[in-house]
């Protein structure tokens, strides 16, 4: 079928919008469309690793599918890597690495307010230290 169709099957179960709400089929439609590279539906795999929401909650396969997402430039990919770096949400703590993504995600129009501000965060942390 159409990776959209899945990726907005998933959306429609894990909202409850013409469907009763069902997170694990909201699951099952993203690994769908992710799993053959449809950036949406990997960054939403992703999402629900992170909050445990139709599947058990792991951080590090969250940020397995937040980077298979970055793969395809998908900008909020970007921003979750970046953000994860700098927290060690799902991988070690790494500023260098949480500061390329963020500057990525920068450069993306949809993304750029967010990453401005955690780049400001991270800056300003070290300045202090």
């Amino acid at each position: 079928g159409s990776l959209k169709a899945q990726n907005s099957l998933g959306i429609c179960y894990e909202n409850g919008n013409g469907v009763e709400k069902d997170l694990s089929k909201a699951f099952e439609w993203y690994s769908k469309s992710g799993e053959v590279y449809f950036v949406c539906g990997q960054y939403n795999v992703g999402r629900l690793y992170d909050s445990g929401k139709g599947v058990d909650r792991d951080t590090k396969k969250a940020f397995e599918w937040f980077s298979k997402s970055t793969e395809m430039g998908y900008e909020y990919g970007y921003l979750e890597l970046g953000e994860r770096f700098y927290y060690g949400f799902g991988s070690k703590a790494d500023t260098i690495k949480a500061v390329y993504w963020l500057e990525r995600a920068k450069n993306e129009e949809i993304t750029r307010t967010q990453a401005e501000f955690m780049l400001e965060v991270i800056f300003e942390r070290m300045t202090l230290v």
